[in-house]
């Protein structure tokens, strides 16, 4: 099966509109950690939020820090997003 890129992977609204909803996601999993961890959090449920967060934000944001590259990264050349 191939997969040719659709007309939103080359349109930088809809590449920032899709950046905007998962860091969203990731802010509200790093926050649902951080609430745990206030409370006690007694059955360790926020490291699977933080490790959540690190995930998404490492595979479709992308680490700014290293060469890794996510699938919304925006140092992705046009070819390759899709």
């Amino acid at each position: 099966m191939t997969c040719s890129p659709s007309r939103y992977d080359q349109d930088p609204e809809a590449i920032a509109w899709a950046r905007a909803k998962v860091q969203a996601e990731i802010e509200r999993a790093e926050q649902l950690a951080t609430d745990l961890i206030t409370v006690g959090d007694p059955d360790n449920e926020a490291d699977r939020w933080i490790l959540l967060a690190r995930h998404l934000r490492r595979w479709l944001l992308g680490d700014t820090t290293s060469s890794v590259m996510g699938r919304f990264d925006e140092r992705l050349p046009e070819l390759y997003r899709h």
